[in-house]
């Protein structure tokens, strides 16, 4: 039997959950769930739920960057479809003019309680069968993997 390699199995998982949040966003758009997906992407309805729990504080895009483990780039390309669409909207911070804090519009704040049930029904998809103590084994295992890829 072949060697199974944590990296390939990662990326194949990777795959899958991004297929599936984004065939979720499609029948939205579709409206079989009876509402305006604002042609959303997974990255942008977990940005938009990032800066909404985060609401009582400022966040800026490299707070982005960090808790999604994406660089610079894709950041700034992603906010700018996101602004584009009306999702957000990025202004000067009141104690540091050359960062851009990033707002949801009225429109996405409406849809972030829609983006939460879709991530909840998705997480319990996901976890379905499988216990607190796997899940703590799963995550403790996953932080050794992300130090060591910070090493």
């Amino acid at each position: 039997m072949e060697k199974r390699l944590v990296c390939f199995a990662l990326k194949e998982m990777n795959n899958l959950i991004r297929r599936k949040i984004d065939q979720e966003a499609r029948k939205e758009k579709d409206g079989e769930n009876g509402c305006d997906n604002m042609g959303r992407s997974a990255i942008q309805r977990w940005i938009i739920e990032f800066v909404f729990a985060n609401k009582d504080k400022d966040v800026f895009q490299r707070d982005i960057e960090k808790q999604f483990s994406i660089r610079r780039s894709t950041a700034t390309s992603v906010l700018k479809t996101m602004e584009k669409n009306g999702m957000i909207v990025r202004c000067a911070s009141s104690e540091d003019g050359r960062l851009k804090k990033i707002t949801l519009t009225t429109q996405s704040i409406e849809k972030c309680s829609e983006i939460r049930k879709t991530i909840d029904g998705f997480e319990r998809k996901i976890t379905d069968g499988i216990d607190e103590r796997e899940l703590e084994v799963f995550f403790g295992v996953m932080d050794k993997f992300k130090q060591n890829l910070k090493k």
